[in-house]
């Protein structure tokens, strides 16, 4: 993303990072920085559940509407079948770090 013209902030900014305890902002103590670079600010304007401290992925997703899940755990069947049986209709791409198209992804997705 950097290399096709965003700063390093406007490509952060495109990712949105959840680990054990949810979704990642800005007002969580102790992230470490490589992680704290992609930290969302929370509170948005549209009021969504998805944008604060905390937020599960379902309602990130919800929230959000990613066009790509990259994920280390791979729980992402549930997630899918929850959202098709809302009747959230959108394209989504999903794959594990694991999986051979997106090996590397992660390191080469911002710069």
């Amino acid at each position: 993303m950097e290399r096709q013209g965003l700063s390093p902030e406007a490509a952060a900014a495109q990712f949105w990072v959840l680990d054990a305890n949810g979704l990642i902002t800005t007002s969580r103590q102790g992230t470490p920085a490589h992680v704290a670079r992609f930290a969302r600010r929370g509170g948005s304007s549209s009021g969504g559940k998805g944008e604060q401290e905390g937020a599960t992925l379902l309602d990130v997703v919800r929230d959000v509407r990613p066009t790509v899940l990259l994920g280390l755990a791979g729980g992402f069947g549930t997630l899918l079948l929850l959202l098709h049986c809302e009747g959230v209709g959108f394209r989504l791409g999903v794959c594990g770090l694991g999986c051979k198209p997106w090996h590397g992804a992660w390191q080469h997705a911002v710069t």
